[in-house]
């Protein structure tokens, strides 16, 4: 806004102040006319007429000057109106697709959060079902154990207790396959330890039974031997039974863990993926975002020094490096080199706009076979027809112009001038011009070539490129 408001000023100061000396012009023009026709009254009438004639030619002359001096900067005004907005527009698109990337990149979060939310209520589910299965499995072996105590109270008490411990084993065993991978090898140990355990007790549970049945046995004909033999039965059948009703819950267990165990694999390997595709999609919008943004950046740039005019050989009165001094003593020259009737155009371009002194200060330099001290100049106009208009005065003069590339581009200057050579244009034949201009608005680069042999002739133009990145990591 204060850019375009101090546009606007600036517009208004170069009409009035255009204005102000059409009309000086137009007054000098009369009097010279007025005294014309005061020489000439002895004179006859046809030199009279003549002389206003040429007057007021030259008045028309001095209008049609000013208008089309008007005209320019209208036009101008409108082109600089249209790149504002076109610059406007391009960022509210920008900041819309910003947005409604945030958004899409936040309903994804919700919603991996409540896939994560379901999985753990289902697994807690599934816990919950477990433990009441087996407890309900203790309940109904704890029942048929206190069913069948009809003889033998201190065996079955010890079978139960026997019974327990292996159940309380293979629910070790069943608990140690809750773990992914990481543990998987340790827990396939201990279970083949644990079972082997298991069943050397259960063997020896066996031999004793047997050698229990064989001393029950032998003493034939007693009653006592019958219940004895009839009840190592129906313990042996129960310890079956029991020793079945673990093997089923072992591999029910195991099962049903190996099938969580893949479930959970697949969601971590889609939920890896889908990270990884999140994460390239971002990482890829991030660097053409960063890309556009440094480009953006370039051609700001570029369009600066489009309204800049450097200045070389300029001859000082001493070597120097205080700039405020050397500033003065530049103003002065550029007015002294200018021809007469440029002077005071050129000092109202010189009175509105900067001047700087690149580099440090003077250095000593050969033109011509003289020994100057000169620095470079810079001269930073308000806009490009101020620009033009003082460099068409300094190059009458005689003044050794230049072109001011930013810092940034200066290898994709030289780049460019490589391609041309690599063209066929080689640099001992032709001259060689790389230049900006603006294409709908936008800076472009465009490289022209002319023959050295020979004088006159024009630029030929051989191609263009669009403005690089700042950041030379993104060409």
């Amino acid at each position: 806004m204060a850019g375009r408001l101090r546009s606007s000023r600036m517009n208004e100061s170069v009409l009035e102040e255009g204005l102000m000396r059409g009309m000086i012009e137009m007054d000098e023009g009369m009097k010279r006319v007025l005294k014309n026709i005061e020489s000439s009254r002895d004179g006859s009438q046809g030199v009279v007429k003549s002389s206003v004639m040429r007057g007021f030619e030259g008045m028309t002359m001095v209008l049609e000057k000013a208008v089309k001096g008007l005209g320019e900067r209208f036009s101008e005004e409108a082109k600089r109106k249209e790149r504002q907005e076109r610059e406007l527009e391009e960022r509210i698109k920008w900041l819309e697709e910003r947005v409604c990337m945030q958004r899409r990149v936040r309903m994804d979060k919700e919603r991996e959060r409540e896939e994560r939310v379901q999985e753990l209520e289902q697994r807690m589910d599934e816990r919950h079902k477990e433990e009441r299965w087996r407890e309900e499995s203790m309940q109904a072996l704890e029942q048929k154990i206190k069913e069948g105590e009809e003889g033998g109270k201190e065996k079955v008490e010890a079978l139960h207790t026997k019974v327990t411990e292996l159940v309380g084993r293979v629910d070790l065993l069943t608990k140690g396959k809750e773990s992914v991978k990481e543990r998987e090898e340790q827990q396939e140990e201990e279970r083949r330890e644990k079972e082997k355990m298991a069943v050397e007790k259960m063997k020896e549970l066996e031999g004793r039974l047997k050698g229990w049945e064989i001393a029950v046995t032998g003493s034939k004909g007693s009653t006592e031997g019958e219940e004895g033999g009839r009840h190592i039965g129906e313990m042996r059948q129960r310890i079956e039974e029991m020793e079945r009703m673990a093997q089923e819950v072992r591999s029910e267990k195991e099962c049903a863990m190996e099938e969580k165990v893949r479930i959970l694999e697949e969601g971590l390997e889609k939920e890896k993926k889908d990270r990884e595709r999140l994460e390239k999609e971002r990482k890829e919008d991030f660097c053409k975002r960063e890309r556009l943004e440094s480009i953006k950046e370039m051609e700001r740039k570029v369009s600066d020094s489009m309204d800049t005019l450097k200045i070389l050989n300029l001859k000082f009165r001493k070597a120097s490096n205080e700039k405020g001094d050397l500033l003065k003593e530049v103003e002065g020259t550029i007015k002294g080199k200018v021809g007469v009737q440029d002077r005071s155009e050129c000092e109202c371009i010189l009175r509105r706009n900067k001047v700087y002194i690149l580099g440090k200060g003077t250095g000593e330099k050969i033109v011509n076979g003289e020994r100057i001290f000169t620095a470079p100049v810079l001269l930073k106009c308000g806009s490009q027809i101020e620009k033009e208009r003082m460099e068409r005065m300094l190059r009458r003069a005689g003044v050794h112009l230049a072109f001011h590339w930013p810092k940034d581009l200066m290898d994709f200057v030289y780049d460019i001038r490589r391609k041309v050579d690599q063209l066929g244009y080689r640099k001992d034949e032709y001259h060689v011009k790389v230049r900006p201009f603006k294409l709908d608005g936008v800076p472009q680069l465009r490289a022209e070539v002319k023959k050295i042999v020979g004088r006159g002739g024009s630029f030929e133009r051989v191609g263009c490129w669009s403005c690089p990145p700042v950041d030379r990591r993104l060409w």
